[in-house]
């Protein structure tokens, strides 16, 4: 079983309070995001570290939350990287995932391409985040042929 981190914007209690319709869409489709990458996880048997507000992480001085987000990185397996317009750290956690050596899937939601300089980066392989079949067919291949469901029996 992989250990598998995801990097991209945090879910918040706040994000119900957001009156921008553009910016509530944004925030539904990261959620739908991560309901794909979570059911696709299960089925192949990988565990996630999904974002998830951390109140260590939150008052964290910068040199703190860097040692506690790159040990967590450097301990996983592979890394998902949700890059979005509206999250500044995942591109430096996709950078630091790359540095390490990790296989990374890097999913591109509110954005045409990936920055050119992470497009480069070893390892990494990038899908649009907004079509849950294409994103679901990467994350297949991603985790490996075991993320198929297996066929059905046919009665006759």
């Amino acid at each position: 079983m992989a250990a598998i981190y995801v990097a991209g914007p945090v879910p918040s209690d706040n994000w119900e309070d957001v009156t921008s319709e553009k910016v509530r869409a944004h925030l539904e489709t990261v959620k739908k995001i991560y309901s794909t990458i979570e059911m696709m996880a299960v089925l192949s048997g990988h565990r996630l570290q999904l974002p998830e507000p951390e109140p260590f992480l939150d008052q964290a001085k910068p040199q703190e939350f860097f040692g506690e987000i790159a040990g967590r990185i450097a301990e996983a397996d592979a890394v998902i990287t949700v890059l979005s317009p509206f999250d500044m750290s995942a591109a430096a956690e996709s950078t630091i995932a790359s540095m390490n050596g990790k296989n990374q899937l890097l999913v591109l939601h509110g954005l045409h391409s990936a920055p050119r300089i992470i497009e480069g980066m070893p390892s990494v392989h990038i899908v649009n985040g907004e079509d849950t079949a294409e994103l679901a067919m990467a994350l297949s291949t991603f985790f490996g042929p075991e993320t198929r469901p297996p066929r059905r029996a046919v009665s006759r």
